[in-house]
């Protein structure tokens, strides 16, 4: 692989995979990092029994050891792998998953076709053309919400639907708009 990752974009892809609330836990993340060879590095927590001092968070943290991982080997090659096992969609068969999938795969995307890779909907890394701007990302990106924002979805909708959308449970799509949107429709 001939792309390299600037630090922006490497914390980008950081930013989304530990994201708190749609990303990996660290557990998560640690058994993802050792299964792609890269070490471990502190996140700066200790603890003497009677008193905790928290560390970096798991977003920082994970920068940090993949930076590691580079400057020590001056190769991207296992943090390539790292991204490829983070987004192997083997992970994410069960339905309930299927939205954290999306939310990974499309921001992840976002920040690596920036630098000229895309990840494959096989979990595959590969160069492509590099993009721009974030107008073309925008476009490059199979997004759910560009698609439903094509067929003119109103936001309210998105905002309360969204999950249920991507469970592909229609009816409670339908139900929740129904009741969200009741005091919008005259």
């Amino acid at each position: 692989m001939n792309k390299v990752l600037n630090e922006q974009q490497l914390k980008a892809i950081c930013d989304i995979l530990g994201d708190t609330y749609r990303g990996y836990t660290k557990t998560e993340l640690t058994r993802l990092l050792q299964q792609s060879g890269i070490e471990l590095v502190s996140d700066g927590s200790k603890s003497n029994g009677y008193t905790y001092q928290l560390g970096l968070n798991k977003r920082d943290w994970l920068y940090n050891c993949l930076a590691n991982e580079i400057n020590k080997n001056h190769s991207l090659k296992r943090v390539y792998i790292f991204i490829e096992k983070a987004l192997n969609p083997v992970a994410f068969t069960s339905e309930e998953n299927r939205g954290k999938y999306e939310y990974l795969f499309e921001g992840t995307n976002k920040a690596l076709l920036l630098a000229g890779l895309e990840i494959t909907k096989e979990g595959k890394l590969v160069e492509v053309e590099q993009a721009k701007t974030l107008d073309e990302v925008d476009r490059r990106v199979n997004s759910l919400k560009k698609k439903l924002y094509d067929r003119s979805i109103h936001h309210e909708v998105l905002k309360y639907c969204i999950e249920d959308y991507l469970r592909k449970d229609y009816f409670d799509v339908v139900f929740e708009a129904a009741k969200e949107l009741k005091g919008y429709v005259i």
